[in-house]
């Protein structure tokens, strides 16, 4: 007995309608357990105890999407999160991790070459060591596909259980990632049903390892208006797709484009804690000696009152005024603009004509 759509076998069966508290058990109709509580016993308990990845932002049973336009910087965001929580450093160098553990991520959407050259800017901008680093693992396109090939993703479920699925033990994966959901299935997106089923899976697969999932998804096309210039997103509406994908996940974080290697972190959806956290600017600095992520207050994206249009008054008056770009750029900071030299010099271009 298996679903036809997903190959399911007794046992995934099983764990799903236990995920949901159905009435099935390898197969047998069993009478389904229904428990309640009293609401004031409930209220005059203690709250139920949170814990953390990464503090005030990431629980440890979290199912979080990570949305955001191409080359935005998803994957390097989601491999210093696995390099934080190994290493047991803050994420970001804001939200403290409180105890460190095992992560492991998914990529079906990056060449090795690039996934190295990622992880060897992570190590050198950081300063890690091979401690820090020794607890993520890492699979670089397995080739899992839910749908089109449920054997063999019931297959490496079965090898994720059996190697980190073990709670309490070093093996145990605190974090799975997976890079991007768009490669892990052929599910029409725009099928509310398909989409709900395939994420029931992807919850089940969290369920049985007892961890938080991180699973990348991208973004619609960004709409233009009537003059071409592109529109602000509602981070509600940013996932490509079905409601649905927002709708069952715990936590949605937006990533925003504001200009290169600078973007918007909007934790859009929050189930875990009292309050979202609050937007915050996330800048990828890259130099000689490797890369890292910055935070800094956040600023709007273009297009909708953000560093074009703080910046330009100021560029406007430094032109007047015969001022060099490196002075113009200097009294752009000095306000309390945080924007590159190189795109304040693109400001300055479309103000001289």
């Amino acid at each position: 007995m298996s679903n036809t759509y997903y190959g399911e076998t007794l046992e995934e069966a099983s764990a799903r309608a236990e995920l949901h508290g159905g009435p099935h058990e390898y197969g047998k109709v069993i009478e389904p357990q229904f428990k309640s509580k009293l609401v004031y016993d409930f209220v005059v308990d203690k709250p139920p105890s949170l814990r953390w990845i990464a503090q005030d932002l990431l629980g440890s049973n979290d199912l979080v999407m990570v949305t955001a336009d191409p080359m935005v910087g998803k994957s390097w965001l989601v491999s210093h999160l696995a390099c934080s929580l190994s290493s047991g450093r803050p994420f970001l160098g804001k939200f403290a991790v409180p105890s460190g553990g095992l992560a492991v991520i998914v990529d079906e959407e990056q060449h090795m070459y690039e996934a190295w050259r990622r992880f060897r800017r992570l190590v050198d901008g950081y300063k890690y060591s091979a401690a820090d680093v020794n607890n993520v693992r890492y699979f670089n396109r397995p080739g899992l596909n839910i749908d089109a090939d449920p054997q063999k993703f019931n297959a490496f479920f079965e090898h994720l259980k059996r190697t980190f699925g073990t709670a309490g033990t070093s093996a145990h994966a605190r974090l799975v990632i997976l890079d991007s959901l768009s490669r892990l299935h052929r599910t029409p997106e725009n099928d509310a049903v398909a989409m709900a089923y395939l994420l029931e899976r992807i919850r089940l697969l969290q369920y049985k390892l007892g961890c938080a999932l991180v699973f990348i998804h991208h973004g619609r096309k960004a709409a233009v208006d009537w003059r071409g210039k592109t529109v602000d997103t509602d981070p509600s509406q940013a996932p490509r797709g079905s409601s649905d994908l927002r709708a069952v996940v715990d936590q949605h974080w937006y990533l925003r484009r504001v200009e290169n290697g600078r973007f918007n972190f909007i934790h859009d959806k929050h189930r875990t804690g009292p309050k979202p956290v609050e937007p915050f600017d996330v800048v990828l600095v890259d130099s000689g000696d490797g890369t890292r992520f910055d935070v800094e207050a956040a600023t709007k994206p273009i297009g909708a009152g953000g560093l074009w249009a703080r910046a330009l008054p100021v560029v406007e008056k430094g032109v007047l005024a015969n001022l060099a770009p490196s002075k113009i750029h200097a009294e752009c900071k000095a306000q309390g603009i945080s924007i590159s030299y190189e795109y304040c010099r693109k400001i300055i271009k479309k103000v001289t004509g």
